[in-house]
């Protein structure tokens, strides 16, 4: 277990690997659902001054693209969690991260074509693609066929998938330092300015 910096400090704390991903360590006070994040330097920031959760994603599209905001729905997770073998309960945040798995990979995309998903399973399952594409990039797994079908994805329904392309490359778009973006922020900052006059046009 992490000490927290004094401003988040607080008690029943729980701490863990969010993820696996390795630029970040997330701690929970229990009860209070206030979370802050270890990074590789040590506590630096409080959870208010990162991304906001997916639940308020619509906070990262510009006041014109609100109307496309879309978040995970537990629903879908469950049954995505039951299909795939997946960790879910219904306190859970971030699912998509929690259950990233770059070995899944290849299967979560072949999913993605399955026309029996509904749009809110569907959604839930691109977000797990993501993270896992993120997870593969972080192993240094060969991934570039696999984020080529990605974007091909992601382009085939920009504004569907907006709220999490914006999200995963907001890290990138605000020019964060490396460290504190996804490995995949930059990959996708490029699909989201490919999609953005799309996005805008309609």
């Amino acid at each position: 277990m992490l000490s927290a910096m004094p401003e988040c400090a607080g008690s029943a704390r729980v701490c863990w690997r969010a993820g696996r991903h390795p630029q970040y360590t997330k701690c929970m006070d229990e009860g209070l659902q206030s979370a802050c994040y270890a990074w590789p330097n040590g506590w630096v920031r409080p959870e208010t001054d990162l991304l906001p959760s997916h639940d308020n994603m619509n906070l990262l599209l510009p006041p014109s693209l609100e109307h496309l905001q879309r978040h995970s729905v537990p629903q879908a997770e469950r049954k995505l969690a039951e299909r795939f073998c997946l960790n879910w309960d219904s306190q859970m945040q971030d699912w998509d991260i929690t259950n990233a798995n770059a070995e899944l990979l290849p299967v979560v995309l072949g999913a993605l074509e399955d026309t029996a998903l509904t749009d809110d399973e569907l959604y839930s399952l691109m977000a797990l693609t993501i993270a896992s594409a993120d997870e593969a990039l972080q192993l240094s797994m060969d991934s570039q066929g696999s984020l080529a079908s990605l974007a091909t994805f992601l382009r085939q329904r920009p504004s569907f998938y907006a709220s999490a392309i914006k999200y995963w490359a907001e890290p990138a778009l605000r020019k964060l330092d490396k460290e504190e973006q996804f490995r995949i922020s930059e990959f996708m900052a490029n699909v989201w300015n490919q999609i953005l006059p799309e996005l805008k046009s309609n």
